[in-house]
């Protein structure tokens, strides 16, 4: 029963609400033209596929045979397929105060120009304005993606591309007048979008602020049609704009050990090995981006289970050699794809325990992974092409 009240409150009485105040909802298609709306549309990159070839699940080493035999299970190809990216832009004469109470997203197909991080925070946020007295109006605000996760992880996988597809279409002269709305989550978002060219004072966090547009202002957000996956031209824009001096070759060989969720069991049993091989240990403790930056400029290989501090490949050589462990019930190629962007290697290993195939379930993104010690050291000598000592 409480569940039939949620559902009708959320998909029933608040539009109902909305709508008897006058909102308006804006539908759009995948169609580039949609000057009769008042929107102008900008194809950044069109729709194009990209297949990760088959590679060898190296968790599935046979026991005892680590010096000379494959593994047991070799993953198929993959495919990930691209929809037109379009950035949009829309004034304040077609569609008046839209942006004022919680940030602007359009997306393509069934989604509406939204102010919120859902239909419904849209309609409430719109109903109650959290301070309709105190608007911080400006004259081009860059609404890139309101997506409220503040993680290293989730900020350059999902707003910073996407912040990035919009910046590659502006003007200098507009690029010195854009706000930037978004969840600033903390103080490494801000100087991640400092990098990228906005200052500090142009800064909008879209979790505390009221704002709007002045009256010949401009609204400009862009679609997203993979939330996890970044189109290229925003990757290659992205890493270039903010760390450009970060790309030279070197020799350091980083593993990264994760110290409260997805840590890898039996790591005690390898570890003393890969220090041998000349690995340095990058855990959890905090550290400002310059100091993330810093460790992983110049590496030519990381092990490593799926997450945040994955991200730090982007401040490596493009050529970096990865060995990424993850659960089959978190399937996300997010990183995979970074290095096939950049022609680099990247080996697979996979924790079969929760799932026969792969999948994404949430929960799986909380629990310990377990790979055999054996097949680890084998799966990265491999990387490294190098042979086992005596």
């Amino acid at each position: 029963m409480k569940r039939k009240i949620r559902a009708f409150i959320a998909n029933d009485f608040i539009p109902f609400l909305f709508h008897l105040r006058g909102g308006k909802e804006v539908w759009l298609d995948k169609q580039p033209d949609l000057s009769y709306m008042g929107i102008e549309s900008i194809l950044v990159e069109k729709a194009r596929s990209f297949t990760f070839s088959p590679t060898w699940d190296w968790n599935s080493l046979p026991a005892g045979q680590e010096a000379s035999a494959q593994p047991n299970t070799l993953l198929p190809a993959e495919t990930v397929n691209f929809h037109d990216s379009y950035v949009y832009k829309l004034d304040y004469s077609r569609f008046g105060d839209c942006t004022r109470r919680w940030g602007v997203i359009v997306l393509p197909g069934a989604r509406a120009l939204l102010t919120g991080f859902s239909r419904q925070r849209f309609h409430l946020a719109t109903l109650l304005p959290r301070n309709p007295f105190r608007i911080r109006r400006e004259k081009l605000i860059l609404c890139p993606q309101p997506y409220p996760g503040g993680t290293y992880g989730d900020v350059l996988n999902i707003t910073l591309p996407r912040l990035c597809t919009i910046l590659m279409t502006l003007n200098d002269k507009e690029k010195s007048e854009a706000c930037v709305a978004m969840p600033f989550a903390n103080e490494i978002t801000h100087q991640l979008v400092e990098r990228l060219g906005i200052p500090r004072e142009r800064h909008i966090d879209s979790r505390r602020e009221c704002f709007g547009l002045t009256k010949d202002g401009t609204a400009v957000t862009c679609n997203t049609p993979l939330k996890i996956h970044v189109p290229e031209k925003a990757y290659r824009y992205m890493r270039n704009a903010l760390c450009p001096q970060h790309t030279e070759a070197g020799t350091k060989r980083i593993y990264i050990q994760r110290q409260h969720t997805r840590r890898i069991l039996g790591e005690s049993d390898y570890l003393p090995r890969l220090l041998d091989m000349g690995f340095t240990i990058f855990d959890d403790s905090p550290r400002t981006l310059d100091e993330q930056m810093e460790l992983f400029h110049g590496a030519e290989a990381i092990v490593c289970a799926h997450g945040a501090g994955q991200v730090n490949m982007l401040w490596a050589n493009p050529q970096v050699k990865v060995l990424e462990l993850r659960d089959a019930g978190l399937w996300l190629n997010c990183f995979r794809l970074w290095s096939l962007y950049n022609g680099a290697r990247h080996e697979l290993m996979i924790d079969w325990t929760r799932s026969q195939k792969p999948d994404w379930r949430l929960d799986c993104g909380y629990v310990d992974l377990k790979a055999a010690p054996e097949a680890v050291l084998r799966a990265t000598r491999e990387l490294l092409n190098e042979q086992p000592s005596s």
